[in-house]
């Protein structure tokens, strides 16, 4: 600015940005009977913000405000039920499948490595070999939150009078 130069303006997008989401829903019913559903999810990732340090190599000081981005989400879930009468009630057997398919969704990334399985923090820490009581390095590094839930099948029932 002192200079005469213009300063350097980005635009950034939010934490909650999402540039594309497809949702798709498939259903079929027999009145009376049974039907099924599914469900589907495609996200783009949201925005972060990379984290410098000396594993990266940048040509600037610092990364700007969110200009990575976290990995697309693909999720399916699954809906079947069955109706029997039971002369003026109604017994619904049912069937529920989320994320059918099991995919490891990343939901968040290290900021230094912008991958969910990986840290360069790890790295430091085999570097010093530290004397570990409870649990190994592995399991230290690993973050379970950064992943979407894996399968869970729920079988059940409703009764209607």
């Amino acid at each position: 600015v002192l200079g005469g130069a213009l300063p350097e303006t980005i635009i950034a997008p939010l934490n909650w940005d999402q540039s594309h989401t497809l949702n798709l829903s498939l259903a079929y019913t027999q009145p009376k009977n049974w039907g099924f559903s599914l469900i589907g999810n495609f996200f783009t990732g949201q925005p972060y913000t990379p984290e410098v340090n000396k594993n990266t190599r940048v040509t600037q000081n610092a990364f700007p405000r969110n200009s990575d981005r976290k990995p697309t989400i693909f999720n399916m879930d699954l809906r079947v039920y069955k109706d029997f009468e039971i002369s003026s009630s109604v017994l619904t057997l049912f069937l529920r499948v989320n994320n059918l398919f099991d995919s490891e969704n990343a939901v968040n990334v290290y900021n230094d490595s912008g991958d969910p399985f990986f840290t360069f923090a790890k790295l430091e820490a085999q570097r010093i070999n530290p004397t570990l009581y409870n649990n190994t390095l592995d399991e230290l590094y690993t973050d379970p939150t950064y992943f979407s839930e894996p399968r869970r099948v729920e079988i059940g029932f409703g009764f209607n009078f």
